[in-house]
């Protein structure tokens, strides 16, 4: 029995786990944050949002924009284990005071002869996405032009950063929809384009404060610009145009550039947001003198009718139309224009000297009969252009063609427009299974065979120039959303 006993002192026994211990040291569970739309790519942002909008919205100045200085004790920037930047494109530390000074003073505080070649060559880049596809001759665009668009090189698609270091981008994206939702409807194409970009620029400094590559910094724009484009549907096609061209030209900016480090990210990706806004508020001006030229030609032509009275009928005096106006009262003396809208006038007219060879007269929204007798141009300026030449429109603008066509047989109706309005192939993006945006959602839809000539910043395009511009949009927009899409 003694032997026994011993024996069963020293048999082993299994550890007790420590229950206790290891549930009094483990910590609270945390609840996991729903995904949002910083996270999840296929969630669109509500129109009423409980969350609040920041006390501040992006300056209508091109140069000021959101600064990293406010947000670097927000946000933590660290090298995350198994990211895909290698060492030389590794952001340093944030807690090192002076490379946050030092991208603060290159981002911030450039000098002037360091910012005025950065824009210009922005301005370069942006006219060679442009003029790849359409030809160099100031007043007309010829058929036999083609296409030699270079596509940029992109990074590799990689994972969003994680969700707690997005705190502060996921609110300014949300903030910048809430804003561009609410002012769609109240803005001209030009005014949202703008906006856009303001509000690109500021969310690009969050996200290079955020991004430990330039792949990752790249993913966070694209992932932005989809978000943007997918809840703007009566502008969907200008705002996805210009944004894939400002996406394009920053891969191409950084593949070029020498400094490989990431704290360049907000530099670069600034000065071409910065770029596109200089080019972009230039266009209104293009387009009216672009406008004039044709208009002279007109009356110079072998089918020139005579008299000084030009009779223009529009739907609407915007920018674009107020400078085409004074392009063509200032270039022709002897010219004399009746101008009749059907909307009131809200925008600006031409200088007081010009008054006195400038008639003006305002119809209601329902006399399109009335004003479409006596017409020289009809002047539509349409949200987008379909690849067959389809204009999309205001309310109004195909009663108004139509009539004009039946009442007057020797009038000309004017699509004016830049070719950022050029709509991609409705084809490739049913078979990509996108929805919303582009001609179909326009209020009106006015058929090519409606309209004479296409006016862009270009000159005058004629149908084929419509379609190769059309190709080289979708093979652009499908080389830079294409991974994202899908």
């Amino acid at each position: 029995m003694f032997e026994l006993a011993v024996a069963e002192a020293y048999r082993p026994r299994p550890r007790p786990r420590p229950q206790a211990a290891a549930h009094q040291q483990s910590p609270p569970a945390v609840a996991r944050r729903p995904a949002t739309f910083a996270t999840n790519p296929k969630a669109r942002a509500s129109i009423s949002s409980s969350r609040p909008r920041p006390p501040s919205t992006p300056s209508r100045n091109a140069i000021v924009t959101s600064h990293s200085r406010f947000f670097i004790s927000f946000i933590s920037r660290r090298g995350r284990p198994g990211s895909l930047s290698s060492s030389s494109d590794r952001t340093i530390t944030p807690q090192d005071a002076v490379r946050a000074d030092s991208v603060i003073s290159r981002a911030t505080a450039t000098s002037t002869t360091d910012a005025l070649p950065e824009r210009k060559k922005g301005d370069r880049e942006l006219s060679n996405l442009d003029q790849a596809a359409v030809p160099s001759a100031p007043h007309t665009c010829p058929s036999s032009a083609r296409s030699a668009r270079v596509l940029p090189a992109l990074p590799p698609p990689v994972p969003l950063p994680p969700q707690e270091e997005l705190n502060h981008f996921d609110t300014a994206l949300q903030s910048a929809i809430e804003d561009l939702q609410s002012t769609e409807s109240l803005s001209q194409g030009s005014d949202l384009v703008l906006r856009v970009l303001e509000h690109m620029a500021h969310v690009s400094d969050l996200a290079s404060c955020v991004a430990t590559s330039w792949a990752e910094f790249y993913a966070l724009l694209l992932h932005a610009a989809n978000l943007i484009v997918s809840v703007l549907l009566v502008r969907e096609v200008l705002v996805r145009n210009v944004l894939v061209k400002s996406l394009g030209i920053i891969a191409r900016r950084w593949t070029s550039s020498k400094r490989r480090d990431t704290a360049e990210l907000a530099r670069v990706a600034g000065s071409v947001f910065d770029s596109v806004v200089q080019e972009r508020s230039l266009f209104a001006s293009r387009l009216g003198r672009e406008f004039a030229r044709w208009l002279r030609r007109e009356r110079d032509g072998p089918r020139r009718q005579g008299g000084r009275l030009v009779r223009i009928l529009t739907l609407g005096v915007s920018r674009a139309v107020s400078a085409g106006l004074q392009y063509a009262l200032a270039e022709d003396a002897d010219l004399e224009i009746h101008l009749e809208a059907l909307t009131a006038l809200d925008q600006g007219m031409p200088s007081p000297p010009l008054y006195e060879r400038l008639q003006i007269t305002v119809h209601s929204t329902s006399a399109i009969g009335t004003a479409s007798q006596r017409v020289d141009v009809l002047l539509l300026e349409p949200s987008c252009i379909g690849p067959t030449g389809d204009l999309g429109c205001q309310n109004g603008a195909l009663g108004t063609a139509v009539c004009v066509k039946a009442l007057c047989a020797s009038a000309k109706v004017v699509a004016l427009s830049d070719v950022d309005t050029i709509a991609i192939s409705a084809g490739r993006r049913q078979a990509a299974g996108e929805s919303g945006g582009g001609i179909d959602a326009t209020p009106e839809r006015v058929p090519s065979r409606f309209v004479d000539v296409y006016i862009a910043e270009y000159g005058a395009l004629d149908a084929e120039a419509l379609q190769r511009l059309a190709v080289g949009a979708e093979e652009l927009d499908q080389h830079i959303l294409e991974d994202e899409a899908t």
